[in-house]
């Protein structure tokens, strides 16, 4: 049951993310204006400060579940080569 509410938040996560790097004004192409677009309600550059804001700590999340979900498989994985060495007879073990 952990796996799975980690693996559902993990995905959420990157799902996030990945709206937030989509959505995100560029250089070239303004992606943002579409959805009505100027930066007036925060200031001048105030937006793109939030997003760039939100956007790093989405991703340092991203990094951090991904690293929980690689140990938490690791010990997963481990456990289960344990226990069919245990399973097997000594003289097939070799």
């Amino acid at each position: 049951m952990k796996l799975i509410i980690l693996i559902t938040l993990h995905c959420l996560i990157t799902l996030f993310l990945i709206l937030l790097v989509i959505f995100q004004q560029s250089r070239g192409a303004e992606v943002g204006a579409a959805f009505g677009g100027g930066n007036t309600l925060l200031g001048p550059g105030g937006a793109d400060k939030v997003a760039i804001r939100i956007t790093t700590i989405t991703a340092i999340i991203f990094m951090i579940s991904t690293i929980v979900l690689v140990n938490v498989f690791s010990e997963k994985f481990q456990a289960r080569k344990v226990e069919q060495i245990e399973s097997k007879p000594f003289s097939q073990q070799n």
